[in-house]
């Protein structure tokens, strides 16, 4: 049976700029981890560690079908809290002009990814 075009999901370019965002924050957390510290053994388990305690927390609270998603505004607080550790520790590797662009854009992004999502799940106004 085929699905009605209601069916499927519209994707703008705004969901695909905060999806590419939110890969972005896994690569800014695996090399916040990297940079932190001189051990090799530590910066690879800091690299891998960090980025997949962030997915594991996104997958669990954050993500749209997630089982125990965060209601709303508590959902935009997590993901700013964490878009704004893993600027932190882009920060304290020595980039701290790439850690501040990061910053802004995320919070852009991920603030006008949440306003759309709460518009998109809002009953529509009846006749």
């Amino acid at each position: 049976m085929p699905l009605e075009p209601r069916d499927h999901p519209r994707v703008t370019a705004l969901d695909a700029a905060v999806f590419l965002d939110e890969l972005l924050l896994l690569a800014v957390f695996a090399a916040g981890g990297y940079g932190l510290v001189d051990n090799l053994l530590l910066r690879i388990v800091l690299a891998l560690l960090l980025p997949s305690t962030a997915a594991a927390g996104w997958g669990r609270w954050l993500a749209p079908n997630a089982a125990r998603r965060l209601e709303h505004p508590r959902r935009l607080v997590a993901k700013l809290a964490l878009v704004a550790v893993a600027a932190v520790l882009l920060a304290a590797t020595g980039h701290p002009w790439w850690a501040l662009a990061f910053l802004v854009i995320s919070v852009a992004l991920v603030t006008g990814g949440e306003l759309v999502d709460q518009r998109r799940r809002q009953p529509p106004p009846r006749p």
